[in-house]
């Protein structure tokens, strides 16, 4: 990618296009690090965001490697971070003693058995201080086992160099060091940019779920319109309030996809729960009675039922109870399905609403 991509920053890479007009939106890595270059400024509280990385734009890499051996030489690792993080338009430099606004600190490790964690540890420091992944402290270690074990199915027998190279590209670090700093504006341009591939953008577009990205959100609704990346958008809009319910409901009703279905009626639920809010059961009960409803969308709504317990749903859960359980079959989404009528019934049948509280 261009690393002038995002020197434009009063241009806002979300506002072309069709916007849905009833919107209103417009693994801790401790050690000792390299103190930053510049004027001091006070650390965050582990709770507290920091404004100042939100502008962060040029970084420092120090990579520490360790095999039962030796400690052999860093420097292609560091290489190949350097040129993930320039492909996203940050700038990298090579000494401790050039200005930098951040560290990135890497450690590799060969200790056996790194299929089930990861055979690198990625964190940050501000200031001379290792931070604490925040914002996305959630899915950062998710997400590294997950490159993890993408890497050990295509490098039986190699080196632990060999691996932690190929580790260090399949793991989304960039993005997530992008997201974990509230770079919003940085995502946003690589969402929009026609060289971000389609694996990247997913993961941008979870990424701004993620952090709940108010600003993002026009982006997020513009994604639904494209089939490739449209169950992405869905899900991530659930991470935020009531105001994206149309576009969602839009795709519940009208979607011919199922995957798309499913992943709106998801949505609806994480924002019917958070919010408190039931007027959508007579929609998720519209949908279920449909004679050609696919299993996931039920799985789903059924899901969205019990998050936002409303006694009107009793009679659809009590019929799907009796049909499921009547059916002898171990497939893994009636299983599901299983599961979730018999917490969503309980759910509805202990706390439901009725129209008359």
């Amino acid at each position: 990618m261009n690393p002038g991509l995002l020197d434009r920053r009063p241009h806002d890479p979300c506002r072309r296009g069709r916007v849905w007009p009833v919107m209103l939106w417009a693994c801790a890595l401790s050690g000792v690090v390299t103190a930053q270059q510049g004027a001091a400024a006070p650390l965050p509280s582990p709770k507290e965001s920091l404004p100042a990385l939100a502008e962060a734009q040029t970084i420092f890499i120090d990579v520490t490697t360790q095999t039962d051996l030796d400690s052999p030489d860093s420097a292609p690792l560091a290489a190949i971070l350097t040129r993930r993080l320039t492909d996203i338009g940050f700038s990298v430099v090579t000494d401790s003693a050039q200005v930098h606004d951040v560290v990135v600190q890497v450690v590799c490790r060969d200790q056996g058995g790194w299929s089930l964690g990861q055979p690198c540890l990625i964190g940050y420091a501000y200031q001379g201080k290792s931070m604490k992944w925040q914002r996305v402290d959630r899915v950062v270690f998710t997400i590294g086992v997950e490159a993890a074990r993408a890497v050990a199915a295509e490098v039986s027998g190699s080196g632990p160099m060999e691996t932690f190279a190929l580790f260090l590209e399949r793991y989304d670090s960039p993005l997530l060091l992008a997201a974990e700093w509230g770079q919003t504006i940085r995502l946003r341009s690589l969402l929009e940019s026609p060289d971000t591939d389609l694996p990247q953008k997913r993961m941008i577009i979870f990424l701004l779920g993620e952090i709940h990205a108010d600003d993002a959100v026009p982006c997020l609704v513009d994604a639904l319109e494209d089939g490739s990346l449209v169950v992405s958008a869905a899900l991530a809009l659930g991470n935020f309030g009531a105001t994206v319910r149309p576009p969602l409901v839009t795709l519940l009703r009208t979607s011919p996809r199922s995957d798309v279905q499913a992943a709106a009626a998801q949505s609806l639920g994480r924002i019917g729960a958070t919010t408190g809010e039931w007027s959508l059961t007579p929609l998720f009960i519209e949908v279920l009675k449909r004679p050609d409803i696919d299993i996931a969308v039920q799985i789903e709504l059924v899901w969205a039922l019990g998050k936002n317990p409303d006694r009107q749903a009793l009679p659809i859960l009590e019929r799907l109870y009796e049909k499921v359980w009547s059916m002898r079959s171990d497939d893994p989404q009636l299983e599901e399905l299983r599961k979730a009528i018999d917490w969503s019934h309980r759910s509805v049948r202990l706390g439901g609403h009725t129209d008359e509280y």
